[in-house]
């Protein structure tokens, strides 16, 4: 299995959103975060899956 690395842009983009979700509905906040975590084990299992963006970038 890859290790995956969240940029820290996108880190934020995680962070604001399940913000979002918590303050609007807290199941919805925890099945944001278990989609967001089956996302990354997606991509550290299958990583070709992903196109490139540059060097061993791949985008989500």
């Amino acid at each position: 299995m890859q290790r995956v690395r969240v940029r820290a842009e996108a880190r934020r983009e995680i962070d604001s959103a399940f913000a979002w979700y918590l303050n609007n509905s807290p199941s919805a906040a925890d099945g944001f975060l278990d989609a967001v975590d089956k996302a990354l084990s997606h991509v550290a299992k299958a990583p070709e899956g992903y196109p490139v963006v540059r060097g061993q970038l791949r985008r989500v």
